[in-house]
């Protein structure tokens, strides 16, 4: 089975609208890139994904509403891309804010707060 990457694509419009989205392209045989990745999930139109984070099969990625002040995690198969759940946050996760260790998986928010979300 062929490797497959992940990455966050985001950039502005002329009009300074964030657009963006989950990118995925499956590595070449000889482990080089391909010429395209295509784009498997697009960000909300309410603002933009800004963290990710691949643990335990799945991919986890915060998406933020900077109007509202509050966050949304996108929880996404590895294998496929899938969606698997989405779950509201209280504050907004910082840009880089998710880590996992032992299990369990945190969210750091620009009010201070560190989420933990898991066993």
């Amino acid at each position: 089975s062929s490797k497959v990457i992940y990455a966050l694509q985001a950039h502005a419009d002329k009009s300074k609208n964030l657009n963006g989205g989950l990118m995925r392209a499956a590595l070449n045989a000889d482990g080089t890139l391909p010429d395209k990745a295509e784009m498997t999930n697009r960000s909300p139109k309410d603002g933009i994904y800004n963290s990710l984070i691949v643990a335990g099969g799945r991919i986890y990625i915060s998406h933020a509403h900077p109007h509202s002040g509050e966050s949304t995690l996108f929880v996404y198969s590895a294998d496929g891309g899938e969606p698997l759940a989405e779950h509201p946050c209280p504050a907004l996760v910082v840009r880089d804010g998710l880590a996992t260790a032992y299990g369990r998986l945190y969210l750091s928010c620009d009010d201070g707060r560190l989420l933990c979300l898991g066993r």
